[in-house]
């Protein structure tokens, strides 16, 4: 074949790749374009009082956020109160979303970047901003969060609901599913070293008693144990004294709506040196534990054997008045941890025949 006519086939050649190009560019979604510092939601601030609830699905799963004045509660938690200002904050933080990058608006593409419709099998999250007539005032499905070294290359993936445009955004949102992630988790608090009493009552009848003399005292006892039994370990007692440190809720009902089966409910009672007691009955149902919470305050005259840094600051009148105030008429879901401890029989902390060869 002559040079002359290789070249004009190469040529040729050439042209048809360059053609089928531009070609298959022409049949490819034109992507959309964002000035700089554009907002996600520009007028959101203006209506942010208009907010009347705010919905949130993921996982097949849904949380109803009902604004109550100044206060906002979770209506699948029969209305418990929660975090007032991080509620807040997330509508500041979708107000201040920046767009940055235009990206697909294939329907088929977006579940690469969890902005798929949400469902129970998928990772996307919906969140809508309504107001008192459950008009929306603005909606978005939030996906992955982009990692980068710079601001520049970190983000989140993002679309407006309704919309297929998907986005990368700049700005933060902390959208938790779980209604421990906003509710007012802390019912009370009390350090092991302020506990001088722990009874445990199991539905058969059965009692573990431990205690304290004073708040220094290194280890608890249990202060009935068979006779010629013996503790486990030195500490086995210590363990019914801690569970009472940061004592918090992963979920709340009314009590008139969630009652715990007495023939399966374990008794507690826990009181302090410096005259607090705090009653707690729970029961586990499903791998859930949920409890109810009382508690009772008395001023005592403190005395060097049962005042430390721990129980002086404290008044257990207040303290009691305000767990009373949480936690009345409510039944909290806590954490099965929490109560690992207090389900022990006699049988399980003391010494067995063979440990005591």
């Amino acid at each position: 074949m002559k040079p002359r006519t290789v070249a004009i086939l190469a040529l040729a050649a050439l042209l048809t790749t360059v053609a089928a190009g531009l070609a298959l560019n022409n049949q490819r979604p034109a992507l959309a374009t964002v000035e700089r510092g554009e907002k996600l939601f520009p007028d959101l601030a203006s209506k942010a009082a208009e907010i009347s609830s705010v919905v949130l699905e993921n996982g097949g799963r849904t949380l109803t956020f009902e604004r109550q004045g100044e206060d906002w509660t979770l209506k699948e938690s029969d209305g418990y109160a929660v975090e007032a200002a991080k509620l807040r904050g997330l509508i500041i933080g979708l107000g201040e979303l920046e767009l940055r990058q235009a990206k697909t608006k294939r329907r088929d593409r977006l579940v690469v970047l969890d902005l798929d419709d949400p469902s129970a099998s998928s990772d996307a999250k919906r969140l809508r901003l309504l107001d008192a007539q459950g008009g929306a005032i603005a909606g978005l499905v939030i996906g992955k969060t982009k990692y980068g070294s710079s601001e520049a290359g970190r983000g989140i993936y993002l679309r407006r609901d309704g919309e297929d445009q998907a986005w990368l955004a700049q700005g933060e949102i902390t959208a938790d599913s779980a209604p421990d992630g906003w509710l007012k988790k802390g019912i009370f608090d009390v350090d092991s070293d302020r506990v001088a009493r722990v009874s445990v009552s199991h539905p058969d009848g059965e009692t573990v008693l431990v205690g304290k003399d004073k708040p220094e005292q290194k280890n608890a006892s249990l202060l009935n144990l068979p006779k010629g039994e013996e503790p486990r370990e030195k500490s086995t007692a210590d363990a019914y004294l801690r569970p009472f440190h940061e004592f918090e809720l992963r979920d709340a009902r009314k009590a008139a709506n969630k009652a715990l089966a007495g023939d399966k409910t374990i008794s507690v009672e826990m009181t302090t040196f410096d005259g607090l007691t705090v009653k707690l009955a729970f029961v586990v149902e499903d791998d859930k534990v949920w409890a109810t919470v009382a508690a009772a305050g008395e001023k005592k005259e403190s005395t060097e054997s049962t005042e430390t840094t721990e129980t002086k600051d404290h008044d257990p009148v207040k303290e009691a008045a305000e767990i009373n105030t949480r936690s009345r008429g409510w039944v909290f879901q806590i954490p099965d941890w929490k109560v690992t401890s207090l389900k022990q029989r006699l049988a399980d902390v003391i010494k067995k025949k063979d440990d005591k060869k």
